[in-house]
């Protein structure tokens, strides 16, 4: 009898130590779950600040990767972004030619069918509320300039 008493209590006991274990499991994976989510809301505070009208520009610098309409998809090392860039984006080339022995930019307003894979932008971009780009002016660099032979 005392035997069965012992054992009823060593199972009872094991239950409850069970029950606690995973309900401090389930505790503490919730606990190590929620920074994922107060960073969720830091992000979507940085959005709306960045959105707003106090900041007027973004500006992304990168290689052309590929051109898609007004989709433009700049790479820098390893990293790639999609900026849209609008209708009415104010576009400038800074071109470098050779004039005698000297180096001379020029800078000309330029269009979007301007723009070609390779080129290196520097684009102003708007971050609009949903997270995604749009750019305001984009500014084409060239290559290193073509020295012409003598």
């Amino acid at each position: 009898m005392q035997k069965t008493i012992s054992l009823n209590i060593f199972i009872i006991v094991t239950i409850i130590v069970f029950i606690v274990g995973g309900g401090l499991g389930v505790f503490f994976e919730m606990q190590r779950t929620l920074p994922q989510v107060k960073g969720y809301e830091k992000a979507s505070i940085l959005v709306k600040g960045l959105s707003s009208r106090i900041v007027p520009a973004i500006t992304a610098v990168g290689q052309v990767k590929e051109i898609e309409g007004n989709m433009i998809t700049l790479i820098s090392g390893t990293d790639t972004m999609k900026i849209k860039v609008r209708d009415d984006a104010q576009i400038y080339s800074f071109l470098s030619s050779v004039q005698g022995a000297k180096p001379v930019t020029v800078n000309q307003t330029a269009k979007l069918k301007d723009i070609t894979k390779n080129d290196t932008l520097n684009i102003s971009a708007k971050l609009l509320p949903d997270g995604s780009l749009e750019g305001i002016s984009v500014i084409i660099f060239d290559k290193a300039p073509v020295i012409p032979a003598e």
